[in-house]
């Protein structure tokens, strides 16, 4: 069986705190991505993580230290085999506060409690973190075939706004991986492109790697992710996996004694392994596990307790053993147990996954796929069909305050509108609800080839992008909530446009001869002023619309003022009588 584990040395790099420059989203000033519940000031979560930084670090350095040691044995990070590689690779140098130096046991022992407190009461009343997930590749394409000789897709996790507030120090750690994770997949490009032109022959599987990072819990308690690769050069049909487990109050690495007790943790694992897969799809687990050290684990904080993760070489698949902590609740620490009321969880969309969606202790296990025709959800064996169009995929599981359970599946368009596919697992067998059209998850361009999809966080306040030709050709988002029947219901009737420099995303007009709008006052959304008059050579931007009838437009001094549009005679659109291209220069036709 061929596994990866992220290295020592790599995560204690990245854990160190060497400083990268801010990232930030052009679209952060709109209001529905800087509002978020129960959302704390930037200076009351660095007042708050600074009274545990004394306890917390003194346990994490221990932590480093012993899987430093271990790092020869446990491999290295980004398929590279030596630890200077790894170093190279980031381009920052270890730091010596993670090599712990004290030899007093009792001392850490006091250390470790104390955190241990802090933390309990920590995620007794943890709030959720929303993430966008960025997505970024590069194409090499056969000079003479013109097909694609050498692809390379990567995605990860980012914090939204709102999120970084909340958890400065895991914005910094995820910063520092992204920086890292960069670089390899330029490294990974050149190889492959290198190995193509070698060989002039396209499309093949040796040329392709896919390396997917996705959030398994996303909490002020725990912040877990999974990563998934996939391809390469020399075994192209190999699958590795990391991940990740940090506080996202420090920024540490959380280790598996703190989660779960790890004596005997082979024969659990076994236990619940042939209770989840009687057909036992890897061979010899219980001899691989026999030689295993608390290290060589891959595992992953969920909201059910602990997921192991194991690959199956024969079929390129993910195979996850589940220890619920309801069903064991002896195996556990009193550590991160409490999770927030509802929230939501991406789904790895073509391989198996594991869930308690019953919340009866027994593990639920779900594939999502999708074709050209049609999205598959299949629990437990059994499946329902939704039948759409679709590209790429992005399944999302969203769990109501109520225990109520939703697959959202997002499917991109390509060169079509969006769509969102709804599915209830709340039963036995999936059921398909229905499709939402020209509607998905927002998505943010970038020039340098960066793709950034908003994911639903809670199910009580998400956001939904939808396409519109109301005077111009746009995408624009709301806030959503999952209603009763499971599908999204609008908690509000205004839909804001994207802030970002996307053609149908940020709208600035020129308006090309005077005319009336009437003036909103921004704290009430009521009319302030009707009928003021708006000069020629004016710019504005395109604000928000109600999508029926009413747009609202930003002037460069921020004030907001609203037309309404008449669009009983098609297109043109009209604002009183007269065609909005006659009045604006900067209207874009959508095809």
């Amino acid at each position: 069986m061929k596994k990866k584990i992220l290295a020592s040395v790599l995560m204690a790099i990245i854990l160190s705190g060497c400083t990268m420059p801010e990232i930030s989203f052009n679209n952060t000033d709109s209001p529905l991505f800087v509002e978020e519940k129960n959302e704390s000031s930037a200076s009351d979560v660095t007042a708050s993580v600074g009274s545990e930084q004394d306890t917390s670090e003194n346990e994490s350095d221990g932590g480093t230290k012993e899987k430093d040691t271990s790092s020869d044995r446990s491999g290295t990070d980004m398929r590279n085999e030596d630890t200077s590689a790894d170093q190279s690779l980031t381009g920052m140098e270890g730091d010596d506060s993670l090599t712990d130096l004290s030899g007093d046991t009792s001392v850490k022992d006091k250390e470790k409690k104390d955190s241990e407190r802090i933390r309990n009461s920590k995620t007794e009343n943890a709030e959720l973190l929303s993430v966008v997930l960025s997505e970024k590749f590069e194409r090499k394409y056969d000079s003479t075939s013109g097909k694609v000789s050498a692809k390379v897709d990567y995605a990860w996790p980012k914090l939204t706004a709102a999120a970084k507030k909340k958890s400065p120090d895991l914005n910094r750690f995820l910063e520092r991986y992204e920086a890292a994770l960069i670089k390899q997949m330029n490294t990974d490009f050149s190889e492959l492109a290198e190995k193509a032109s070698e060989s002039r022959a396209a499309d093949s599987d040796e040329r392709k790697i896919t390396r997917t990072m996705l959030p398994v819990r996303s909490d002020t308690a725990v912040f877990s992710a999974v990563t998934l690769a996939s391809g390469g050069i020399e075994d192209p049909s190999a699958i590795e996996i990391e991940a990740v487990n940090i506080d996202p109050g420090t920024g540490k690495e959380i280790e598996l004694s703190e989660v779960i007790d790890t004596e005997g943790l082979a024969d659990q694992l076994m236990e619940a392994y042939d209770a989840e897969y009687p057909d036992g799809p890897i061979t010899d687990l219980e001899k691989l596990l026999a030689g295993y050290s608390e290290s060589d684990y891959i595992w992953a904080v969920s909201e059910e307790g602990i997921n192991f993760y194991f690959a199956d070489d024969a079929e390129s698949d993910l195979v996850t053993v589940q220890i619920s902590r309801k069903d064991e609740p002896d195996l556990f620490t009193d550590s991160f147990a409490g999770v927030p009321k509802s929230g939501s969880v991406p789904v790895r969309a073509g391989v198996q996954n594991a869930f308690d969606i019953k919340n009866d202790g027994s593990t639920d296990l779900l594939r999502v796929t999708g074709d050209n025709n049609s999205i598959t959800v299949e629990m437990n064996g059994r499946s329902a069909v939704g039948r759409l169009s679709s590209g790429e995929i992005i399944p999302v599981l969203v769990r109501t305050a109520d225990e109520r359970y939703y697959i959202y599946v997002h499917a991109d368009g390509d060169e079509e509108y969006d769509q969102l596919a709804v599915f209830d697992v709340n039963g036995e067998i999936p059921v398909f609800l229905g499709t939402m059209s020209q509607m998905g998850f927002p998505k943010y361009y970038h020039d340098d080839g960066t793709r950034r999809t908003v994911l639903p966080c809670d199910p009580e306040g998400f956001l939904l992008e939808s396409d519109f030709d109301l005077m111009s050709s746009y995408s624009a988002s709301c806030l959503y909530a999952t209603g009763s029947d499971g599908m999204p219901e609008a908690k509000d009737i205004w839909y804001y446009l994207n802030g970002d420099d996307y053609a149908g995303s940020n709208i600035e007009l020129t308006a090309l001869m005077k005319f009336a709008a009437d003036s909103i006052d921004p704290e009430t959304d009521e009319t302030a002023e009707e009928g003021i008059i708006i000069q020629k050579g004016t710019t504005l931007k395109i604000y928000r619309t109600d999508g029926k009838s009413i747009v609202d437009l930003k002037t460069e001094d921020g004030g907001i003022v609203r037309v309404d549009i008449d669009t009983s005679g098609g297109w043109p659109h009209t604002i009183d009588g007269t065609a909005v291209q006659k009045l604006f220069d900067g209207i874009i036709i959508a095809g």
